[in-house]
């Protein structure tokens, strides 16, 4: 199974390479994640985290919207944490927070942190 899966892989690699495909080699295949990329400003949620145990086909449909709907926002919320603040939405490192929020985002980060 692990030779079928780097097979996969190298032909993900080889199709990347030869701008065939967008989807990046370099993520793992079998991991159950999501992410944020500030630089990108980009959310991606991988197909392993939608399915089971996570997303099971026999939820409510209910249950599996609000469990996307808290995967998406917790990865939003990296757009605004204290790496994501300092890039615009090109990726671009730059204070483009107006001065007053980031006099509250730091009062209640001091808040919270010191808890």
């Amino acid at each position: 199974m692990i030779r079928k899966v780097e097979r996969v892989r190298t032909e993900l690699i080889m199709d990347f390479i030869g701008l065939e495909t967008e989807l990046d080699p370099s993520v793992d295949l079998l991991e159950t994640n999501a992410f944020y990329d500030s630089a990108d400003n980009s959310l991606t949620i991988l197909i392993p985290f939608l399915d089971d145990p996570l997303f099971d086909s026999t939820f409510p449909k209910y249950a599996k919207i609000a469990g996307t709907g808290n995967t998406l926002s917790h990865e939003i919320g990296h757009g605004f944490d204290m790496i994501g603040r300092t890039s615009d939405e090109n990726g671009v490192d730059k204070d483009w927070w107006a001065k007053a929020d980031l006099v509250e985002y730091d009062k209640l980060l001091l808040k919270y942190t010191s808890e």
